[in-house]
């Protein structure tokens, strides 16, 4: 499936249908437990327990616009829908979310795909 079918697959599941989308409520949800702290040179982590998935997201705490919170929450959940088989440990760099530049990393292109739909 395409990041962004990921993406509205995830909304049906969740019986969500129009806005707002509150991140926050979602990771509630999913038990996705969250967190802002000050994370240096990152905007946002994701790490996932092996065996039962549960996980912990965490947005830079420096970051004070509302909207990009929401897309690096986003952003970490297309790395739990499409990438959480190939690793349990996600690291994003400033710059990278948000980001739709042909060099970054496939993977981190393919989160900011899904999180720009999902939202």
């Amino acid at each position: 499936m395409t990041p962004q079918d990921e993406a509205t697959s995830l909304l049906e599941d969740l019986g969500i249908k129009g806005l707002p989308i509150v991140p926050e409520e979602i990771c509630r949800r999913l038990k996705i437990h969250y967190s802002e702290d000050p994370l240096k040179d990152l905007d946002g982590v994701l790490i996932l327990h092996p065996s039962t998935g549960k996980g912990l997201i965490c947005v830079n705490s420096l970051v004070s616009e509302q909207g990009r919170k929401n897309f690096t929450i986003a952003h970490e959940f297309g790395h739990w829908c499409m990438d959480s088989v190939e690793q349990y440990a996600f690291f994003c760099p400033r710059g990278v979310i948000e980001s739709f530049k042909p060099t970054i990393k496939p993977m981190e292109l393919r989160a900011n795909e899904f999180a720009a739909e999902f939202l």
